[in-house]
């Protein structure tokens, strides 16, 4: 889902580059995850989980756990692998020359999203618990 809405948003931001369309869907994957990672107990609390199941398994997390908001080890790998594959995205989302300043919003919205990500990953507080978001003050 997350990457049909940045292919169609590279057309509306009037991209010619070819390469735009592989930024876009790099970008489109680690905003998704980022904000799966952000909102996880949030979804939680409404009976969603959009955590990928073959991730869920590989580290024993089961989804009842999730749903009744228990953290346990198997959860924070998984949050550090989900967390990992955002940041490859991100590495991976270099957009092309030529189309630099139609994409001009897309930098600035990573960036956003990387310090949402930083949060994430250093925060000693659950997920699970709390919603991570940025004052208008933090960076």
């Amino acid at each position: 889902m997350a990457c049909a809405v940045a292919l169609v948003s590279i057309n509306f931001f009037g991209c010619h580059d070819p390469h735009s369309e592989t930024y876009a869907v790099h970008l489109g994957h680690a905003l998704q995850l980022t904000n799966i990672l952000r909102d996880i107990g949030e979804d939680a609390s409404r009976g969603r989980i959009y955590l990928p199941q073959e991730d869920l398994a590989r580290f024993g997390v089961n989804e009842e756990e999730v749903l009744n908001l228990q953290e346990g080890a198997g959860f924070k790998a998984l949050k550090r692998h989900e967390a990992a594959q955002a940041r490859a995205r991100f590495a991976a989302a270099i957009p092309p020359r030529a189309d630099f300043k139609s994409l001009l919003p897309t930098p600035i919205m990573s960036a956003v999203y990387q310090k949402i990500l930083d949060r994430i990953e250093r925060e000693k507080i659950s997920v699970l618990q709390n919603r991570i978001s940025l004052s208008p003050l933090k960076s």
